[in-house]
């Protein structure tokens, strides 16, 4: 069940962090107009930092939908999968060749091949299409994820059976049932939400769209702590369910998408109560699911 929410969450970040990416992509950072006297000339310059941060947009937002996309495509119509089965039905001379284990990792290494000489004629006959190189590459690389799973279960399924070596399956800590599960409510229900929200910051904090200080990364570490717990108490017992995965992903997904947006609204702001109370009031919207 860990696993499981740990899963959940993962995909939650990944919808909002595809949010973040669509609206930094669509809508460039406003200009800042300098201030007079020497100190505004000692800055930045809004306009290139502008640049930029749409720059970078772009760049993720054509990374996450190639491999979105070439996952998905992969996944669904498994189109070196069919190419390899045919392949290997018919066996002719030159496939013979090829290692057998490592046959369907290459021909999807030579699709992904195939698919930048089109990006590569695109961008040359219109340089301002450059991130169509950026999404062939990614999509190439997401066909490849499908693939390198089926190798390694091909490998696993070789593999003799041995005893677990590391040091870690060895030990065994001597926690009572309630003492192991109090350990794994807090790390549920408090540092799993209250690290998911940072990290969705980082977008917004790399593209220099949010300016974070020591103070408020400790006044928003404060609040969020404070408001998935405030969540936990609200709601000790949590709804979800193996079956329904979809269900429960669009339910976190709202959820983080709405603590998500009440964070940068408080950290936009840079007025210390707003930053607390709408701090709490995401880590409360996290902690409730």
């Amino acid at each position: 069940m860990i696993l499981y929410v740990f899963l959940l969450w993962l995909s939650a970040i990944g919808l909002v962090l595809v949010v973040e990416l669509c609206l930094m992509a669509l809508k460039a950072r406003p200009e800042v107009l300098p201030q007079e006297g020497a100190g505004a000339l000692s800055g930045p310059d809004p306009l290139l930092v502008s640049r930029t941060g749409q720059t970078g947009s772009l760049i993720l937002l054509a990374l996450v939908l190639g491999l979105a996309l070439g996952y998905l495509t992969e996944s669904r119509l498994q189109p070196v999968r069919r190419l390899y089965l045919q392949l290997q039905s018919r066996y002719p001379s030159w496939y013979r060749r090829w290692p057998a284990l490592y046959r369907e990792l290459l021909l999807a290494l030579g699709l992904g091949a195939m698919l930048q000489l089109p990006a590569g004629l695109t961008v040359l006959l219109a340089p301002r299409l450059w991130p169509v190189v950026v999404l062939s590459l990614s999509l190439s690389a997401g066909i490849l994820i499908p693939v390198v799973w089926r190798l390694r279960g091909t490998l696993s399924e070789d593999r003799p059976e041995q005893p677990p070596k590391a040091v870690v399956h060895h030990f065994q800590p001597k926690y009572d049932l309630r003492t192991a599960l109090w350990i794994g409510q807090i790390y549920l229900r408090i540092l799993l939400p209250v690290f998911s929200l940072f990290c969705i910051l980082t977008l917004p904090l790399a593209l220099g769209y949010l300016n974070l200080g020591l103070t408020d990364t400790l006044l928003v570490l404060i609040a969020l702590l404070a408001g998935s717990g405030l969540g936990w108490w609200a709601n000790a017992d949590s709804h979800f369910s193996l079956e329904s995965f979809r269900s429960n992903l669009l339910q976190l997904g709202a959820l983080v998408l709405l603590a998500a947006g009440f964070l940068i609204l408080g950290l936009a702001s840079g007025n210390v109560l707003l930053i607390l109370s709408l701090g709490l009031f995401s880590g409360f919207l996290a902690g409730v699911y």
